[in-house]
């Protein structure tokens, strides 16, 4: 590639242990700082992680439905009854956690989670959080390391990514290959989540907790909005559909026997 006044740049070897290192190194552990804060501040009876939860339990389910085939029967039978079983399955579980959850609901309006005090201020609590870890980053990144190109990548961009790439540097004939400090920071932000959940060996608290909020916003519906599917349906209906999958001719021919008597009207039905 052509650098500044078609020559390449010469980066100083040192750039990469004074400056590139040590801002995704600072990332990182700035990464698991925010984990441990959000898991010290979290409630161990929060309402919005069952919905973490019981999302990851219908992902699970959904996807030994899709690779069962692969499985050895005995296996995918334990695997099965983990989920479906009566009455240790873990949908009976929380199909019966919803109906207690629903009449303390219908006694207590304030136990909506959109509608609970204490959850709005913890999402307005994890919001100040990533304002303000952002902004002391950025500034730590503009003070010390202000317009210096860190890394050279080694592929070709288009000039449309210039400004993903060159954040902070006012050079306009400079190859779109060279990374600017301050974008090598928003890139290890994006980037350095997944390091960071691989090596705590979990989703980081503070993700878990972000995803928690947007579900229970989702669930409770916007104004003029239509709301969002019953969460109780769906886990209905995911173990319905896992309760057939595997089953033998006989199982689905009963279970169309049923459909359709409880389709029939009731005089045919006596017949």
């Amino acid at each position: 590639g052509v650098g500044w006044g078609g020559t390449e740049l010469v980066l100083d070897p040192n750039i990469m242990n004074w400056a590139m290192i040590p801002v995704a190194a600072v990332m990182l552990l700035v990464g698991f700082l925010r984990h441990y804060i959000s898991k010290y501040f979290e409630s161990s009876a929060d309402p919005l992680f069952e919905k973490v939860v019981e999302s990851q339990v219908l992902l699970r389910s959904r996807r030994l439905r899709m690779n069962g085939a692969i499985l050895h029967p005995t296996a995918f039978a334990r695997k099965k009854n983990f989920f479906t079983g009566t009455p240790g399955g873990i949908f009976h579980k929380s199909l019966e956690i919803k109906k207690q959850m629903d009449s303390e609901g219908d006694q207590n309006p304030m136990a909506n989670p959109a509608m609970d005090p204490g959850g709005m201020m913890g999402m307005m609590r994890r919001q100040f959080e990533t304002i303000a870890f952002n902004m002391i980053q950025m500034g730590w990144v503009t003070t010390f390391f202000s317009g210096m190109v860190l890394v050279k990548l080694p592929f070709g961009m288009p000039d449309r990514f210039r400004q993903m790439t060159q954040r902070g540097i006012e050079v306009q004939n400079l190859d779109v290959r060279y990374v600017s400090s301050l974008s090598w920071y928003i890139l290890n932000a994006v980037g350095l989540r997944g390091v960071t959940s691989l090596l705590l060996g979990e989703e980081t608290a503070f993700d878990m907790q972000m995803m928690a909020g947007a579900q229970a916003m989702q669930g409770a519906g916007a104004p003029g909005m239509p709301n969002q599917p019953d969460s109780a349906q769906q886990v209905k209906g995911e173990m319905s559909a896992l309760e057939m999958t595997g089953a033998s001719r006989e199982v689905w021919e009963a279970k169309f026997a049923r459909l359709e008597r409880s389709l029939m009207p009731p005089t045919l039905r006596r017949r």
